[in-house]
């Protein structure tokens, strides 16, 4: 931890160089300018920005902010959109978004601090701290870090974020602190990522007042979450509960950034530690395999340069990417708030440079420093007899693979929007010019295949009466008696930002999505309807079915 006593100081010294394209302190004031490194030039930021816009529009996301790292200090960073589409707020680079599960890699990293100062081993059988999964005194703490947990232990990588999250019990164990405490003290405080929070706390968890003041400010001024329906039109949406070190982490692309150069200038992790995290697995089956992902990070090697990186997707309105690439000390953070940044591209299969953005990146600031070559400004929305003509003009090798991918790409960022024109004519201008490219995957997401169905507009005020702590009406409830255990004896109902949340203890949090002005339904599809008369709650009463109904009445009433 001696090492973390440096980090607010060498990190402020950071902030010093960000950027003036909306990035702000976290005490809201302006920072310097950057004094821009000598291999990056302002005309590069603007066309990347504008690029950036361009697919946050085609993408249909409301808001997105961006950020660039080099050689550990914030060159740029910026908001896009509107974080609250009904109140036109603007976007900007100190936003606070759902990280996904790029919450893994940062609690990863915690992890690897304790394994660094002895607390722990990485080949610790998980069940020594409580975790209770199958083939107990077998599975350790590296296999749910590296998901490699499933089937014959080590072997394959199976993505298993369920897994992941059960890490949370591990930290508790060997700390004596709640996660949530544990990356505050760690990470956030002795950062100053003061955008930076967990989610809503479970309802039976005490979090320290300092603490859950700081924590609630952030979660207030988070950008609202969105989602496409059917009919790919934005709307409305609600956020997930939870927070483990699976997902949860609610940050900005420059507390994220100051995660980034702290990493970088080993206040986190010695060299040797930071290494091994950032070490891809290697299987235990005969051929010895990497499996390209690490001790919570996917890392890749694309054509000669290494790429670490993750990425989070959490329905039905989060999604985010962190990309390192640290042979040209390079880092790019993207975050929005509905799934689409991530949704469209097979990033579970371990290749970064599936997603549209990613390769924007690459290539704006990767690509021409290391093949100094001209790269050509693609319409991919031109008539195919435009595209195939400028396309079949390249003859580089290098830039020829590349183009390829963007194509591939796109034609999947077009199929996640519906615009399903775009895509049959790209497939068309593939075969013509690119006859020998082969499929990186035939996977297709649509933003919209099941997106919930959207609630209805009710204001604070009116939702402000259904605030309070409710008691069991056990005369009026159905609860058979086959079900087993008793149902909750009470649950709490409180606002965050602006809407209804609800708990009960031992249970996490649930926001409640208006379907009527006292009509709700939770993200697991529970019905809740509060009766009301002359404005004040009579009993609020929970569906779980036809034949089940739990009454709770104001607690003291």
């Amino acid at each position: 931890m001696r090492r973390l006593l440096a980090a607010t100081c060498a990190i402020a010294l950071a902030a010093g160089s960000c950027g003036d394209s909306g990035v702000t302190s976290g005490e809201g004031g302006s920072l310097p300018a950057p004094e821009v490194a000598s291999a990056v030039d302002e005309q590069q930021f603007e066309r990347f920005a504008r690029q950036m816009d361009y697919l946050r529009e085609q993408l249909r996301i409301p808001a997105m902010s961006v950020a660039v790292v080099e050689d550990q200090q914030l060159v740029w960073a910026e908001g896009f959109g509107y974080a609250d589409l009904r109140e036109e707020v603007p976007a900007t680079a100190d936003t606070p978004y759902h990280l996904a599960s790029v919450t893994k890699p940062v609690a990863a990293t915690v992890l690897m601090q304790l394994v660094e100062e002895g607390e722990l081993a990485l080949d610790d059988t998980v069940d020594r701290y409580g975790v209770e999964l199958d083939r107990a005194g077998e599975i350790e703490v590296q296999h749910l870090l590296t998901h490699t947990s499933a089937g014959v232990l080590g072997e394959v990588h199976s993505y298993d974020g369920n897994r992941y999250g059960e890490l949370g019990e591990v930290i508790e164990a060997v700390t004596g602190q709640t996660f949530r405490s544990v990356m505050y003290e760690r990470l956030i405080e002795p950062l100053g990522m003061t955008r930076t929070t967990g989610n809503t706390p479970a309802c039976d968890e005490v979090v320290p007042e300092e603490i859950a003041a700081a924590e609630a400010a952030v979660r207030g001024g988070m950008a609202r979450p969105y989602q496409l329906d059917r009919d790919y039109e934005v709307v409305e949406s609600d956020y997930p509960m939870a927070y483990n070190p699976a997902a949860g982490l609610i940050s900005s692309v420059v507390d994220l950034a100051a995660f980034d150069i702290a990493l970088d200038r080993g206040l986190l992790l010695g060299e040797a530690a930071k290494a091994e995290m950032l070490t891809p697995m290697v299987s235990t089956f005969q051929d010895s395999s990497e499996l390209r992902y690490g001790l919570g990070w996917y890392v890749q090697d694309f054509e000669g340069t290494r790429i670490e990186w993750h990425a989070g997707r959490w329905p039905p309105s989060v999604s985010a990417l962190y990309m390192r690439v640290p042979d040209h000390r390079l880092t790019f953070i993207v975050l929005a708030n509905t799934p689409n940044l991530t949704t469209p591209f097979p990033l579970g299969d371990g290749d970064a440079l599936t997603s549209t953005l990613a390769l924007a990146f690459y290539r704006e600031f990767v690509f021409l420093r290391r093949y100094d070559a001209s790269l050509p400004v693609v319409d991919w929305e031109a008539d195919e007899a435009d595209l195939v003509a400028q396309l079949g003009e390249i003859t580089d090798d290098d830039v020829r693979r590349l183009v390829q991918r963007e194509l591939w790409s796109y034609r999947r960022l077009f199929y996640s929007v519906g615009r399903v024109d775009v895509v049959t004519q790209l497939q068309h201008v593939r075969d013509q010019v690119f006859p020998e490219a082969v499929e990186l995957s035939t996977y297709l997401a649509s933003a919209a295949d099941e997106p919930p169905e959207p609630g209805i507009e009710v204001s604070a005020a009116d939702l402000e009466p259904l605030v309070g702590t409710y008691v069991l009406d056990a005369d009026a409830s159905q609860w058979p008696a086959d079900l087993g255990e008793d149902p909750p004896a009470s649950v709490r109902v409180w606002l965050e930002a602006g809407r209804l949340v609800s708990c009960a203890p031992d249970g996490p949090p649930s926001i409640l999505t208006p379907t009527g002005p006292v009509r709700f339904q939770t993200s697991t599809g529970l019905e809740i309807e509060g009766q009301v008369v002359d404005g004040e709650v009579q009993s609020v009463t929970a569906r779980l079915s036809d034949d089940v109904n739990l009454v709770y009445v104001p607690a003291g009433g």
